[in-house]
């Protein structure tokens, strides 16, 4: 019998040891399991270390429920998930030229080109 989670969900800030820690260690283990963080955090540098950990999705604890489902679902689907403003924050690292690779290369996909794209434009002037 397999008692390996679907879904591991995560929170960064946990008692005695930090939650993106514990993904790391699981990613070692088990990298089949797709991870998404539950988080209070939606900083810069939390969004980012989370990706580079690997995980598929990053959903803040002031999101509505239906988006903790709706996470949930394209996780495990195989799909990542972020939160919008976790997607501009990594759409603005890419375009200012800083790499934001995860444990498997951040695979950008299709539409990237098109995000970088409509965030140059924002930025002009």
């Amino acid at each position: 019998m397999d008692n390996s989670p679907d879904v591991a969900v995560v929170d960064i800030s946990m008692p005695g040891m930090d939650g993106l820690e514990v993904v790391a260690r699981l990613k070692d283990y088990t990298p089949e399991i797709p991870v998404l963080i539950l988080t209070m955090h939606d900083e810069e540098q939390y969004v980012v270390r989370a990706v580079e950990t690997g995980v598929m999705g990053y959903v803040t604890k002031q999101s509505a429920p239906e988006q903790l489902v709706d996470a949930v679902k394209k996780v495990f689907s195989g799909s990542r998930y972020l939160t919008e403003k976790a997607s501009e924050t990594l759409a603005l690292k890419i375009v200012k030229g800083e790499a934001v690779p995860d444990r498997d290369g951040f695979p950008l996909n299709a539409r990237t080109p098109g995000v970088v794209q409509a965030c140059r434009e924002k930025d002009k002037p």
